[in-house]
C-alpha cells in the first residue's frame, strides 16, 4: 500500500479527519509495526507530546538531550518549526518517552562507535601499507 492509499484509507468516512488510534493499535505499532528504535522514538515524540510529525522531525539534538546526552525534562519545540510559528514551547517528557529516547540515544552511540572503530581500522591499515 503506498502513501496515498494509506492516507485515503485513514480518512474514509471521517470528513477528512485523521483516524484516532486505539490503545491496542498503538501497542501493535510499537510491538510489531516499527522496525527500529529511531521509528519508535519519533512516533513516541509525536504521541506523548502531541506534536506534528514536522515538529518532531525538525527537533535538534539539544532540544531533546542536554550536554551530557541525558534526556531533558522537557522537549523544546522551536518557534520556527511549529505550525503557526507563533512561539516556542516546552513539553514535559514522561517516563515512557524518556525510555524510548534513551534506547534511541544508545543506538546512536553504538553507530558512532562503529564508525570511529572503522575509521581507526582504516587509519591503521593505511599506516601499515
Amino acid at each position: 500500500m503506498d502513501r496515498s492509499e494509506v492516507r485515503q484509507a485513514m480518512k474514509i468516512n471521517r470528513h477528512e479527519k485523521a483516524k484516532i488510534l486505539s490503545q491496542s493499535e498503538i501497542q501493535l505499532l510499537f510491538n510489531e509495526g516499527f522496525q527500529s528504535d529511531r521509528d519508535r522514538a519519533l512516533f513516541g515524540v509525536c504521541l506523548y507530546t502531541a506534536c506534528r510529525i514536522n515538529e518532531a522531525c525538525t527537533l535538534n539534538t539539544q532540544d531533546v538531550y542536554d550536554k551530557k546526552m541525558r534526556v531533558r525534562g522537557e522537549i523544546i519545540f522551536r518557534r520556527e518549526n511549529t505550525k503557526g510559528k507563533l512561539a516556542a514551547r516546552a513539553v514535559p517528557v514522561i517516563e515512557k518517552l524518556r525510555e524510548l529516547l534513551m534506547k534511541y540515544k544508545l543506538l546512536l552511540f553504538l553507530k558512532m562507535l562503529m564508525l570511529l572503530n572503522s575509521n581507526l581500522i582504516m587509519i591503521i591499515l593505511i599506516g601499515i601499507l
